[in-house]
């Protein structure tokens, strides 16, 4: 009865999730007129996750199934697999081997900030980008590390004569950081940043597994 409620998207999630076999979880849905806002937020998730897991929710559930069928068998998905420590650069900072590589790369190389939690472990109630990073200037965590991407990106101009060169920013945000981490940037600026270097990404809280 609560089809009549849905659009055709909407649809489009319950059939999901029949088809993964989680019918189970619209079956004690009161009538429509009740918790209509609940159903399509539910349905509204469906959707989101179906579209961003390889193969949708239909191959998750499977693989999800096989594992737990192989763990019980006692089934080794790694079975056969050598571990091995793969061979690297052991290279001492402020090395003539390290001035070498960071001059070839700095200007190829992309920031990644995740910041997608909150500070209360810390007992703050912001977020954690805007704590100072040290008391003398009590310059914020964020400020010292677009003014060191900035610096890099000074060097990198002069190395090469190109000042067109932009090194990019990613800032991984959650519903509970985005607000303010981006208030804090746009107060600020973005320290010096340009907009364009910068790609935030949204980060979704996690919804329940169907097995």
């Amino acid at each position: 009865e609560n089809w009549e409620i849905l659009n055709t998207e909407e649809r489009e999630a319950a059939k999901v999730l029949i088809q993964c076999e989680q019918q189970h979880v619209m079956n004690e849905w009161p009538s429509p007129g009740r918790d209509d806002e609940d159903k399509k937020k539910l349905l509204k998730q469906v959707l989101q996750l179906n579209r961003e897991y390889p193969g949708g929710l239909k191959n998750y559930h499977e693989r999800a199934r096989k594992l737990l069928e192989d763990s019980a068998k006692g089934i080794n998905p790694y079975e056969g697999y050598v571990p091995f420590v793969p061979k690297g650069e052991a290279i001492e900072f402020n090395s003539e081997q390290f001035h070498f590589f960071e001059k070839k790369e700095w200007n190829k190389t992309g920031y990644i900030l995740v910041a997608g939690g909150l500070g209360e472990r810390l007992g703050y109630d912001g977020v954690k980008p805007e704590l100072p990073s040290e008391i003398t200037t009590e310059m914020s965590f964020m400020e010292v590390y677009v003014a060191t991407i900035l610096a890099l990106q000074t060097r990198a101009r002069r190395a090469t004569g190109n000042e067109k060169i932009k090194l990019p920013l990613a800032i991984m945000v959650s519903e509970d950081t985005i607000e303010k981490t981006q208030t804090l940037m746009r107060n600020n600026n973005n320290f010096g940043m340009s907009n364009d270097q910068i790609t935030w990404m949204f980060q979704p809280k996690n919804v329940g597994l169907l097995v």
